[in-house]
């Protein structure tokens, strides 16, 4: 029996609090009727075109961006540094996100969420936030 545990940053919970959703009809033949429905969009995960971009605008850090790039056909460009980051943070998020979407629906109850570890029994994922100290 193993132990599941992730840490969520105010920057990640930052990225969380900006994903995006789309509609989606679905015809069922059986009741030959449309269904409509949501779900993430990982096509534009926090909303625009360009993830950098996003995260940047979310972070506060698109002041950062490298001049003149504003208008590259792949979205402005930043240092090395920030855009190591920012795609850590992306990539953490995606990895995640199952998790995560647990721990944000389990703890509306218990005071909301915050930064910090949180902790669940593999088998069990009943997530609970682990006091730092």
């Amino acid at each position: 029996m193993a132990t599941l545990k992730i840490t969520l940053t105010e920057d990640v919970l930052k990225l969380v609090s900006n994903i995006r959703f789309k509609e989606y009809t679905k015809y069922e033949e059986d009741d030959q009727r449309d269904h409509i429905g949501y779900e993430i969009d990982m096509n534009s995960l926090y909303g625009g075109n360009f993830v950098l971009e996003d995260i940047s605008f979310i972070l506060g850090i698109y002041d950062r961006h490298i001049v003149d790039t504003e208008e590259d056909f792949d979205g402005p460009k930043f240092n090395e540094e920030d855009t190591k980051y920012m795609y850590e943070l992306h990539d953490f998020v995606v990895d995640n996100l199952d998790n995560i979407e647990e721990i944000l629906h389990q703890m509306i109850f218990k005071g909301g969420i915050k930064p910090g570890t949180y902790k669940c029994k593999d088998w069990q994922h009943i997530w609970e936030y682990v006091e730092e100290k």
